[in-house]
């Protein structure tokens, strides 16, 4: 239940408070006051989707917050100082807007990070890049959210330490060594654009359990999408989502050795379950979720794809009517075409930024020698 909240004034009356939580609730501001409550450790202001919030730096004092969670859409009106933070663990939604990132080096005890991205010129890459090089190694669970390849690359090629990794943004490629990631157990991609042969790098993550592929995780036109024999060996849970950029799965027999359940979710353009998922004799649940009644019917019994998964024992249908079916293929389908268009403009921008500094170098060097 969701309910709309306006924390009073003297809510930093409350000195000896430790857990404030705000969550689903339609506050859009957190008032001054808040600052007076040194000894919280714990504040959750995930406030309500589409809800704007208004933040105040107001964290300074807090020496004993461990969790920070700040909404999912806020404004601050002066950089917020989080140097102070020391017992700091978790920090959740945070953008270079919001603070320097420089002073997430101070935060030693940080372990869940949340970060937003949402520049890409060169100080900031250069910024994240050193911040990273002190604060990606402490940090056991990170997200991280960017529309720049570079500064997404930046991160992720130095997260070797992280147990829980979520991209969102496209990042193009994944590090060729992300197998040799020693503690790798859960991985989310959403929009990241991957070649579909970027599989093979994943399916050889030793430890991997929870793989999630979300919409955009695959480049545009990628058709196909292939588990090769062994791949995966410890994965046990797989989430597959809105992936209109993919119609076809395939799966070897010997892959997914592991695997216990498996989501299939608002993939619209999916044809069929794959051959060979009949062989993965660990599967114990498959959940089917806004599917087309066409794609379910094809997995009841007398279907021609039952024999893939009568050997599951739990599958659940949330299926669409048919009615839905044309409709909402010509929305995935407009996605991923403006997707696509809005990729090849944003390469075509850094290109010509790129250009554009490399003659204003040369310019620079002419200038020298003549002066």
């Amino acid at each position: 239940m969701r309910f709309e909240v306006k924390l009073p004034s003297n809510i930093g009356d409350l000195v000896h408070l430790r857990f404030l939580s705000l969550k689903n609730s339609e506050m859009n501001q957190l008032p001054s006051s808040v600052a007076s409550l040194v000894c919280l450790q714990t504040l959750d202001v995930r406030c309500k989707d589409k809800v704007v919030v208004k933040i105040p730096n107001v964290f300074s004092k807090m020496v004993q917050l461990r969790h920070l969670y700040m909404p999912y859409e806020h404004s601050v009106s002066e950089k917020l100082s989080l140097a102070s933070l020391g017992s700091l663990q978790t920090l959740v939604h945070i953008s270079n807007q919001d603070c320097d990132f420089k002073e997430l080096v101070q935060l030693k005890n940080l372990r869940k990070l949340s970060v937003h991205v949402r520049s890409r010129n060169f100080e900031i890459l250069e910024e994240i890049s050193k911040a990273a090089i002190f604060t990606i190694d402490r940090v056991q669970s990170l997200c991280v959210v960017s529309t720049s390849t570079d500064i997404l690359k930046s991160i992720v090629y130095r997260c070797r330490h992280v147990s829980k990794l979520k991209v969102k943004g496209p990042i193009g490629n994944l590090p060729e060594d992300l197998p040799t990631y020693p503690n790798l157990t859960k991985l989310t991609l959403c929009g990241t654009c991957l070649k579909n042969t970027q599989i093979r790098i994943l399916e050889k993550l030793p430890k991997l359990q929870t793989l999630c592929l979300g919409d955009g995780a695959f480049e545009a036109g990628s058709e196909n999408l292939f588990c090769s024999s062994k791949g995966f060996p410890s994965l046990e849970v797989l989430y597959l989502n809105g992936l209109s950029e993919l119609s076809y799965w395939r799966v070897s027999e010997e892959a997914l050795p592991s695997l216990c359940r498996l989501y299939i979710e608002n993939w619209i353009t999916l044809v069929g379950v794959p051959d060979g998922l009949q062989y993965v004799s660990t599967l114990k649940e498959i959940t089917i979720k806004l599917m087309p009644d066409t794609f379910c019917s094809r997995l009841q019994e007398g279907g021609e794809d039952f024999y893939k998964i009568k050997h599951v024992p739990s599958v659940l249908f949330e299926s669409i009517v048919a009615g839905q079916w044309d409709e909402a293929v010509r929305k995935r389908m407009l996605l991923a075409e403006k997707r696509r268009v809005a990729l090849y403009v944003q390469k075509a921008a850094l290109q010509f930024i790129d250009a554009g500094e490399r003659a204003e170098n040369c310019v620079d060097n002419e200038v020298n020698v003549y002066a």
